[in-house]
């Protein structure tokens, strides 16, 4: 570390830590007894608090700057539901004293070199910086410097106050006992001062965005139906930035409130402070719905300052932010994050980037494999889940170069007025790639099971145990189930409502070079919602939304996000989305 503290500047700190741990100040003073140190070489005040009254944690904590003071009154109220262990979030130093075994190797080494010798319990000193968004960490010398000073005024206010706690007893809430220092050819005199502290003027903080991000954004399809709760949290598993120090990052966390799926993960690394770290959920959304491949039309989230940050994005996006009390499909995706990472699954590998030990804690919660392994997904950038355990991904087929396309008719059966979309799809797709294509083109959100019957066979996913007949869709391709002799198919999703889907091979056609496949060339109508109950649910559906009389005309409004167009289809959108695929 360049800016380690000097021998000179250690011996003088493990000599107050001695002194301090001698007088006890613990004995009379509060964790609310704070006093004020102006640094006499940058002019920042600090304020101390001793804690260990309660005889379970014996330390002396320097909070730092005015800010820092009105966050620690902040946490005293007793009306906060903020933790206690969000004392630790405050911008401070600490001289704590902890046993042997919570000290790091580090610290027993220094100790050797300066040959001092301690024993028992809580009798070891530490010394720790806390910053915003770290874990706490080794202090540098300007901070080794201020803890000098500021320990020094502390044996001398401890000891005063111990013989009269009057003295730190000023006329108001808002005075301070200071120490301030009159420096004078050098030396420094201190004396007492009280000083009224007035709480930090209100910052104007502005938002970071990229432009690019922000054009990019504003350009994806919008999907009306489809609504995400967001989120966003500190991972309880720490990484280490360029300097070694070791920081808890951000992560921003969508999930599909339809299906429970996965559909954004952002890492937000530490900013200058929390506010600062927050602010740069907008941007991390951008990148994730650049990376999706389509806007929302609502946005879910909890908590108001995630409400905030999804506004911020309200003109450019499209959608609604609604803030209610829980999130149904998103904590229990977070839960098992939080479980996973508690139970050792981050192994905090130097070399182990957070980005991809956080993909595969995601991986193997959905049923996914290794990177080793190829990965399935459902729809654009969305991961699939598996029912329960990991999820066995087969072996794709050999890959092959398209030759032909196929023009496929998809209607949806029963559905009046039809229902239908007319798409363009390359012979060397798999019918689980298929399959994918029908999601988008359709408009299905992908949050149920499926079959393809073809000839006679059963296609689907095995995994699921659905039934022992079904064949593997990712190991066959169109090519090999679409002949002379096979015009016709069918393609069923969602086993509950049971949506089938009818698919006719209108053209077989020369695959062109140069030309984006997958590719809709027309449509009628909108899908109908998930979980409506089939084609009749349907029915019953559009006849209660067309009838303000009926009692659960609003209700019905309400649950597809307050409007529905039963005539709507947006092809652009549709081929958008399959652009972005075949980028992918």
């Amino acid at each position: 570390m360049s800016n380690f503290p000097s021998m000179e500047q250690w011996q003088r700190l493990y000599d107050l830590a001695d002194q301090i741990k001698a007088l006890k100040p613990w004995m009379i003073l509060a964790e609310t007894d704070l006093f004020g140190v102006r640094d006499p070489e940058s002019g920042v005040d600090s304020f101390v608090s001793v804690m260990g009254s309660g005889g379970e944690h014996f330390a002396v904590a320097v909070y730092i700057g005015v800010e820092s003071l009105f966050q620690f009154w902040m946490l005293q109220d007793p009306n906060s539901d903020a933790p206690p262990e969000m004392v630790l979030t405050i911008r401070q130093l600490q001289l704590s004293f902890e046993n042997r075994d919570d000290l790091d190797d580090d610290d027993i080494e220094l100790i050797r070199t300066l040959q001092r010798k301690y024993r028992g319990k809580q009798a070891w000193p530490a010394f720790r910086s806390f910053v915003p968004g770290y874990l706490p960490w080794r202090i540098d010398a300007s901070e080794a410097s201020l803890l000098i000073h500021v320990l020094e005024q502390t044996l001398d206010v401890a000891a005063r106050a111990m013989k009269d706690i009057s003295l730190l007893e000023p006329p108001d809430d808002n005075t301070y006992l200071f120490r301030v220092p009159n420096v004078t050819d050098g030396a420094i005199a201190w004396e007492d001062q009280l000083i009224a502290v007035q709480p930090p003027q209100p910052v104007e903080y502005a938002v970071p965005m990229r432009s690019d991000l922000l054009e990019q954004m504003k350009k994806l399809p919008k999907r009306k139906k489809s609504s995400f709760e967001m989120e966003f949290f500190p991972l309880p598993r720490p990484v280490a930035d360029e300097s070694g120090r070791p920081y808890l990052p951000t992560m921003l966390l969508a999930v599909d409130d339809s299906s429970g799926m996965i559909v954004i993960t952002e890492m937000i690394p530490p900013a200058v402070g929390l506010i600062e770290t927050i602010l740069q959920v907008p941007q991390a959304l951008a990148k994730g719905l650049i990376a999706l491949g389509y806007v929302p039309g609502v946005i879910k989230v909890q908590n108001p300052m995630a409400a905030e940050m999804a506004k911020f994005l309200q003109n450019a996006a499209g959608w609604k932010v609604k803030q209610q009390n829980e999130l149904k499909m998103l904590n229990p995706a977070l839960d098992f994050l939080m479980s996973s990472m508690e139970m050792g699954s981050f192994e905090g590998e130097d070399d182990e980037d957070l980005d991809a030990q956080a993909l595969k804690i995601f991986q193997e919660m959905l049923g996914e494999e290794d990177e080793e392994a190829s990965v399935r997904h459902r729809g654009p950038g969305v991961v699939q889940s598996a029912k329960s355990g990991k999820a066995k991904t087969p072996d794709k087929p050999k890959t092959s170069k398209p030759t032909q396309v196929y023009q496929l008719k998809i209607t949806l059966k029963d559905a009046r007025p039809p229902i239908w979309r007319r798409v363009l799809a390359p012979d060397n797709l798999t019918l689980n790639q298929l399959h994918q294509v029908i999601q988008v083109a359709m408009g299905w959100y992908d949050a149920h099971l499926h079959e393809f019957e073809i000839a006679g066979v059963s296609y689907g996913s095995p995994d699921f145990d659905f039934g022992i007949d079904m064949k593997d869709d990712n190991r066959v391709r169109l090519s090999q189930v679409i002949g002379k002799n096979t015009k016709r198919f069918r393609y069923t999703y969602d086993f509950g409502d049971d949506w089938v889907h009818v698919i006719e091979v209108e053209k077989v056609l020369p695959y062109e070079q140069g030309r984006v496949y997958p590719l809709c060339l027309a449509g009628k109508r909108a899908c109908p919602p998930e979980d409506i109950g089939g084609v009749w649910g349907y029915e019953s559906f559009l006849a209660t939304i067309n009838d303000p009389s009926d009692p659960e005309h609003e209700e019905m409004l309400e649950w597809v996000g307050g409007e529905f167009d039963p005539e709507e289809f947006d092809i652009e959108e549709v081929n958008a989305i399959f652009a972005s695929m075949s980028k992918g």
